[in-house]
């Protein structure tokens, strides 16, 4: 019989007593470790309470991390770390990526209250994650983005998919989107100012007498103009 432990999971084999999972599993069955080194991840093997073997996961940082990290910084955005990972590892990556903000040793469930607590004192988060673990939190942040690369429920559970791995494809996101914005602006500024010398046009303000034919389609003329015809300005818009 198999059971889902918290951080690890175990089973009967042989009538023995077989548990595979985090330092913080092996605790909770007060079995002790020795000898451990932080530097790593790692999981642990127990059998009948005795610890056997460790397996060791070193995470590689991708190339373009450092950049992306910094891009982001740049443009005043208050980068997060949020990891798994124990706190010797998650300082490290966090140094490496120069991110003075991070959690280590983080559960699904208290990634979501991370990003509870920086919502509550009013901050627009968006979520980054490819993993399981990370779907909980996807999906309460304002806007929730998965790697492609990811897992199907970390996918389902965000609002923007970033198709390719490379994480280059999240400056373009952001940059698309500041461009979308503005031009919604734009489109909401020249609709009110044609409204505004239109109105009195139509109403025979300035002696000049338009039609009900006319006037509608100098109302559809504004829509092709102020909303369809600057929207298309999206299709051109340099990513890279």
């Amino acid at each position: 019989m198999k059971n889902e432990e918290e951080g690890g999971i175990s089973a009967f084999i042989d009538s023995k007593f077989v548990l595979i999972g985090s330092e913080n599993a092996l605790k909770k069955k007060n079995i002790p470790i020795i000898n451990k080194d932080n530097s790593s991840r790692s999981l642990f093997v127990a059998i009948d309470g005795e610890l056997i073997g460790e397996i060791e996961f070193e995470d590689s940082l991708k190339l373009e991390s450092r950049e992306v990290i910094q891009h982001l910084i740049n443009l005043n955005y208050e980068v997060h770390l949020i990891s798994g990972d124990n706190p010797n590892s998650t300082e490290k990556i966090a140094k490496e990526l120069g991110i003075s903000n991070y959690y280590s040793s983080t559960l699904p469930e208290e990634k979501e209250k991370i990003v509870s607590k920086l919502q509550e004192i009013g901050k627009n988060v968006a979520m980054i994650g490819d993993g399981i673990n990370d779907a909980p939190s996807l999906a309460k942040a304002n806007v929730g983005i998965a790697v492609g690369s990811g897992q199907d429920i970390a996918m389902d559970s965000a609002e923007v998919i970033l198709v390719k791995s490379n994480l280059h494809s999240l400056l373009f996101a952001i940059k698309i989107s500041r461009k979308t914005v503005s031009i919604i602006k734009q489109n909401i500024f020249w609709a009110f100012f044609y409204n505004i010398l239109a109105i009195p046009l139509a109403a025979g303000v300035f002696g000049i007498i338009i039609s009900p034919v006319m006037a509608s389609m100098m109302m559809a003329f504004s829509d092709v103009i102020t909303v369809i015809g600057n929207s298309l300005r999206l299709k051109y818009v340099k990513i890279k």
